[in-house]
């Protein structure tokens, strides 16, 4: 069974009584729909978190809507030209790029302010709430509001979501036309050392084929899966004629 012919069997008024899929595809684990409405035809990005395991629970899902404001954002390109265009919108107030609050800028300092119904301990000039998880002033505390976020408005979340999905399309396709370059043989230079298995930290490596390195000082192999795409790269040598 196909990842569409699932998805239509488990969300059969979405997907073939109230709408029709248009173009689909699994994209690392994430399959992404171009949905037409019937009686609209407005087209929607339908996005769904596909786990896969073993045992009698072998597949379990997480479906969302681009105006959710989805994490995952690896859309092709062909999917999202197909969706109905955004209706405009407009915010005066700033939000903080870490939490999402709505935030003022009060004496030089950017402040949250405590919506009704919430603790007052909320408020102030540190996300407090909603932080990404590891982010951190430099003494340790929860770091200060920055300007940048997206409003709390699902048409800008949609918006956001589609220019982050093409900003990737574009980036992976600049960084395939690069590894074009790399032939058996070549010595790179990876941006960062990268840890393996075995405890060793490697930067430096000769490409064979496909994912597959070796050691310039010896004939160790290394896989380094999606290291076109996922990885910062710079040619040391071509390969030996």
């Amino acid at each position: 069974m196909s990842d569409r012919e699932f998805m239509e069997g488990e969300l059969p008024n979405t997907l073939t009584a109230q709408g029709c899929i248009l173009a689909c595809a699994t994209v690392r684990g994430v399959f992404y729909a171009a949905v037409q409405e019937r009686r609209s035809s407005k087209v929607w990005a339908l996005v769904v978190l596909i786990k896969r395991g073993r045992g009698y629970y072998n597949c379990t899902y997480k479906e969302m809507e681009e105006r959710d404001g989805p994490v995952e954002d690896h859309c092709p390109v062909r999917i999202l030209e197909l969706l109905s265009p955004l209706p405009a919108c407009s915010h005066d107030e700033e939000y903080c790029r870490l939490c999402n609050a709505e935030i003022a800028l009060e004496g030089g300092q950017w402040n949250s302010r405590a919506l009704p119904g919430q603790r007052p301990d909320v408020a102030g000039p540190r996300c407090i709430r909603g932080y990404p998880i590891g982010a951190a002033a430099p003494d340790g505390s929860a770091p200060l509001h920055e300007p940048g976020g997206t409003a709390s408005c699902s048409t800008c979340w949609a918006r956001n979501w589609r220019e982050r999905c093409r900003a990737n399309d574009e980036r992976e396709r600049q960084a395939r036309r690069r590894a074009k370059a790399v032939r058996p043989g070549t010595r790179v230079r990876f941006g960062r050392p990268l840890q393996f298995s075995n405890g060793e930290q490697r930067d430096t490596f000769i490409f064979v084929t496909r994912s597959t390195f070796r050691a310039p000082d010896s004939n160790d192999r290394y896989s380094i899966p999606r290291w076109r795409i996922d990885h910062e790269f710079k040619i040391i040598s071509p390969p030996l004629a």
